[in-house]
Protein backbone atom coordinates (compact mmCIF):
# COMPACT_ATOMS: atom_id res chain seq x y z
CA UNK A 1 0.00 0.00 0.00
CA UNK A 2 2.86 2.35 0.79
CA UNK A 3 4.43 1.70 -2.61
CA UNK A 4 1.17 2.56 -4.35
CA UNK A 5 0.93 5.82 -2.40
CA UNK A 6 4.51 6.67 -3.38
CA UNK A 7 3.74 5.85 -7.00
CA UNK A 8 0.74 8.16 -6.90
CA UNK A 9 2.86 10.93 -5.37
CA UNK A 10 5.40 10.64 -8.19
CA UNK A 11 2.66 10.45 -10.81
CA UNK A 12 1.08 13.60 -9.41
CA UNK A 13 4.41 15.37 -9.89
CA UNK A 14 4.82 14.37 -13.54
CA UNK A 15 1.18 14.35 -14.71
CA UNK A 16 1.24 18.06 -15.65
CA UNK A 17 3.74 17.00 -18.34
CA UNK A 18 2.39 13.62 -19.37
CA UNK A 19 -1.35 14.29 -19.64
CA UNK A 20 -0.98 17.16 -22.16
CA UNK A 21 1.39 15.00 -24.20
CA UNK A 22 -1.15 12.16 -24.34
CA UNK A 23 -4.08 14.42 -25.19
CA UNK A 24 -1.95 16.31 -27.72
CA UNK A 25 -0.97 13.09 -29.49
CA UNK A 26 -4.63 12.08 -29.61
CA UNK A 27 -5.67 15.45 -31.06
CA UNK A 28 -2.84 15.42 -33.62
CA UNK A 29 -3.96 11.95 -34.71
CA UNK A 30 -7.41 13.33 -35.48
CA UNK A 31 -9.14 12.16 -32.26
CA UNK A 32 -9.77 8.57 -33.37
CA UNK A 33 -12.45 6.63 -31.51
CA UNK A 34 -12.72 2.97 -30.56
CA UNK A 35 -14.81 2.07 -33.58
CA UNK A 36 -12.81 3.91 -36.24
CA UNK A 37 -10.43 2.02 -38.53
CA UNK A 38 -7.60 4.41 -37.61
CA UNK A 39 -7.77 3.47 -33.95
CA UNK A 40 -5.46 0.44 -34.13
CA UNK A 41 -2.84 2.46 -35.99
CA UNK A 42 -3.24 5.24 -33.42
CA UNK A 43 -2.69 2.79 -30.53
CA UNK A 44 0.57 1.52 -32.02
CA UNK A 45 1.92 4.98 -32.81
CA UNK A 46 0.68 6.34 -29.47
CA UNK A 47 2.42 3.55 -27.57
CA UNK A 48 5.78 4.23 -29.20
CA UNK A 49 5.56 8.02 -28.98
CA UNK A 50 4.44 7.88 -25.34
CA UNK A 51 7.30 5.51 -24.54
CA UNK A 52 9.76 7.91 -26.17
CA UNK A 53 8.27 10.92 -24.38
CA UNK A 54 8.28 9.09 -21.04
CA UNK A 55 11.93 8.17 -21.54
CA UNK A 56 12.83 11.80 -22.26
CA UNK A 57 10.89 12.99 -19.21
CA UNK A 58 12.63 10.49 -16.95
CA UNK A 59 16.03 11.34 -18.39
CA UNK A 60 15.45 15.02 -17.67
CA UNK A 61 14.21 14.27 -14.15
CA UNK A 62 17.33 12.19 -13.47
CA UNK A 63 19.55 14.84 -14.99
CA UNK A 64 18.05 17.82 -13.20
CA UNK A 65 16.94 16.26 -9.91
CA UNK A 66 18.47 12.82 -9.54
CA UNK A 67 18.69 13.00 -5.76
CA UNK A 68 14.92 12.90 -5.41
CA UNK A 69 14.97 9.16 -6.10
CA UNK A 70 16.75 8.44 -2.81
CA UNK A 71 13.46 8.98 -0.99
CA UNK A 72 11.74 6.33 -3.10
CA UNK A 73 14.69 3.96 -2.84
CA UNK A 74 14.64 4.18 0.95
CA UNK A 75 10.92 3.39 0.87
CA UNK A 76 11.54 0.24 -1.18
CA UNK A 77 10.85 1.40 -4.75
CA UNK A 78 13.54 1.19 -7.39
CA UNK A 79 13.81 3.86 -10.03
CA UNK A 80 12.81 1.45 -12.80
CA UNK A 81 9.74 0.25 -10.85
CA UNK A 82 8.76 3.86 -10.30
CA UNK A 83 9.23 4.69 -13.98
CA UNK A 84 7.29 1.67 -15.24
CA UNK A 85 4.55 2.16 -12.66
CA UNK A 86 4.05 5.79 -13.64
CA UNK A 87 4.01 4.85 -17.32
CA UNK A 88 1.39 2.14 -16.80
CA UNK A 89 -0.67 4.50 -14.64
CA UNK A 90 -0.49 7.25 -17.28
CA UNK A 91 -1.57 4.96 -20.13
CA UNK A 92 -4.36 3.51 -17.96
CA UNK A 93 -5.66 6.97 -17.01
CA UNK A 94 -5.58 8.07 -20.65
CA UNK A 95 -7.36 4.89 -21.78
CA UNK A 96 -10.03 5.37 -19.13
CA UNK A 97 -10.43 9.02 -20.10
CA UNK A 98 -10.76 8.04 -23.76
CA UNK A 99 -13.38 5.41 -22.90
CA UNK A 100 -15.44 7.86 -20.81
CA UNK A 101 -15.08 10.55 -23.49
CA UNK A 102 -16.62 8.27 -26.11
CA UNK A 103 -19.38 7.13 -23.78
CA UNK A 104 -20.42 10.73 -23.21
CA UNK A 105 -19.99 12.06 -26.76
Amino acid sequence: MLKLKLLLIQYRLICPLTIPISVGLWIIAGAPGYGTPDFTFFVVVFFWLRTLAQGIIWYLIRLLNGKSFYFYHLAGLTESALMIGCYVLEVSVFGLWLFVFYLIF
